[in-house]
């Protein structure tokens, strides 16, 4: 696998430029050649799609309990790596997320999990937007 994609609206049609001129539109990407991570994605994945994850496919449309599956997956692993963690001692650049509190992430390029975090985080948020509005979410492995 080279790459995941998880957005809002069907992402095979799109170029980059489309999720900058349309602020509606939200997208995920990650891939093998830019990260490290995708392993642990496909992991996480496999609870919410099963064996699927280990094929090639293009906007699948996730079924609500696949929606309600990967929220609860996301929001699980980002519990227990923000459970670990002091924000309060980051300083400099510095993102907030709320996630039932108020979090400081750094994001500059330093061995730790916070852009992992991140990352996690808008996943989350596209799935959580998704369901509350009852919208599609889209999944795209390659």
């Amino acid at each position: 696998m080279n790459g995941i994609v998880i957005s809002n609206v069907t992402n095979k049609d799109k170029e980059p430029i489309d999720y900058h001129r349309n602020i509606e539109f939200k997208k995920f990407a990650i891939g093998s050649s830019s990260s490290t991570l995708v392993p642990l994605y496909k992991e996480l994945l496999f609870s919410v799609i099963g064996d699927r994850i280990n094929t090639f496919f293009q906007d699948y449309i996730l079924s609500r309990e696949e929606m309600f599956k990967m929220k609860d997956v996301f929001e699980e692993k980002i519990k227990s790596e923000l459970e670990s963690r002091d924000s309060s001692k980051i300083e400099g650049f510095a993102r907030r997320i709320i996630f039932e509190k108020e979090y400081r992430l750094d994001l500059r390029l330093n061995p730790n999990n916070d852009r992992m975090i991140e990352d996690m985080h808008n996943i989350y948020l596209i799935t959580k937007e998704g369901l509350e509005k009852n919208k599609p979410i889209y999944l795209s492995i390659d």
